[in-house]
């Protein structure tokens, strides 16, 4: 049993793991990771009125600087979005549709290693007499779930013990849905699909629902058209990974192993997934499954 139960224990991580590396192709890092876009991201007003405020005006294309995937790996872990503008500010976006709010703490790693990288990069000296100047941070959340969120997170005040340490990172949360811009219509967007998805809708019938919820004229509107066809695919598979995540969470707080995994199973067919898929993921062969189906 203890062998069965540490199986479980690794299939959650290994999900777990997965759904973070897909996370890295989402819709959000495909869409504003296009330098065009991240101007809109910037210079649009109704963005600094949610709280993106960057501090700069008229921001430039060439203002801008990507930084790429590889740069900010800590552990297994991927950052959604982050760019450089001007040489003067670091902005870091994490976009989340399930609340956490230990995302602050890999916020601080993902800064940690940007920074590191940067240091190399630029040959920088930390031990230089005069002091360095470093790109200024703004940490930015973007929540696409629908529970009730503070408007930031604090790593002193959310995560820390001791309220008087003197290591502090505040990130502003962004989840408005209604101004219209590319950024709010990108959480409409991902609210509705979710919606419908619980609602039994089927991934391509959910993406077009979410597809007609759009402002007819964006910019967003048309790039999900256009990515119609492998973006359907994208939001599926992250929709069920974060659905078996949360199952398996469920799962390993049952009062027994035993029930656990006939919640998991029972709860994996009721949303749809086939026997082949629930054996797997269960690690039981399909006889198990459906005798734990037929005994309902």
């Amino acid at each position: 049993m203890e062998k069965k139960e540490e199986e479980v224990k690794r299939v959650d991580s290994d999900n777990s793991l997965k759904l973070k590396r897909n996370l890295k192709d989402s819709v959000f890092k495909r869409y504003f990771s296009i330098k065009e876009n991240i101007l809109d991201l910037v210079n649009d007003k109704r963005n600094k009125e949610a709280g993106l405020d960057i501090g700069l005006e008229n921001v430039k294309e060439e203002d801008i600087r990507l930084l790429t995937i590889k740069d900010v790996i800590v552990g297994g872990m991927y950052n959604d979005l982050a760019f450089q503008i001007k040489n003067q500010i670091l902005v870091m976006l994490e976009a989340q549709s399930t609340w956490n709010e230990s995302i602050i703490v890999r916020i601080l790693l993902y800064y940690t290693k940007t920074i590191e990288s940067y240091i190399k990069e630029n040959n920088i000296d930390i031990y230089e007499e005069r002091g360095i100047r470093l790109p200024s941070p703004r940490f930015i959340i973007v929540y696409t779930g629908i529970r009730s969120i503070p408007n930031s997170l604090s790593f002193k005040r959310d995560i820390l013990f001791d309220n008087a340490s003197s290591l502090e990172l505040e990130a502003v949360v962004i989840n408005k849905d209604d101004n219209k811009s590319e950024l709010s219509q990108y959480i409409l967007f991902s609210r509705t699909y979710d919606r419908y998805r619980r609602s039994g809708y089927k991934g391509e019938e959910a993406y077009e629902r979410a597809l007609e919820s759009l402002e007819k004229e964006g910019k967003l509107r048309e790039y999900l058209s256009e990515k119609r066809k492998e973006l359907v695919d994208v939001m599926k598979m992250l929709y069920d990974q974060e659905y078996v995540s949360e199952v398996h969470e469920k799962a390993v707080r049952a009062e027994s192993f035993a029930e656990g995994i006939i919640f998991m199973v029972k709860s994996m067919k009721d949303n749809g997934f086939d026997l082949p898929t629930i054996a797997k993921v269960a690690k039981l062969d399909i006889k198990e499954v459906e005798a734990i189906l037929n005994n309902q």
